[in-house]
């Protein structure tokens, strides 16, 4: 599976075969629970939070603060 917001790919250590075995269910199972890397989730939400401030602090000049 790919990473939703980098396209990479995802590694599952443990694989999600291993976590079949381990813990039951199907291989897709453990895929479909991981879609994106923790690190590209932190990075867009900084990213995000980043683009908030800065909207914010444009607005409060317009009005004059």
């Amino acid at each position: 599976m790919k990473c939703k917001i980098c396209k990479e790919n995802i590694v599952l250590v443990p694989s999600a075969t291993e976590r079949a075995k381990k813990y039951g269910g199907k291989a897709s199972d453990y895929t479909k629970l991981f879609t994106t890397h923790t690190q590209c989730v932190i990075d867009k939400r900084n990213n995000d939070v980043l683009k908030i401030i800065q909207t914010n602090n444009e607005q409060v000049k317009r009005m004059g603060g």
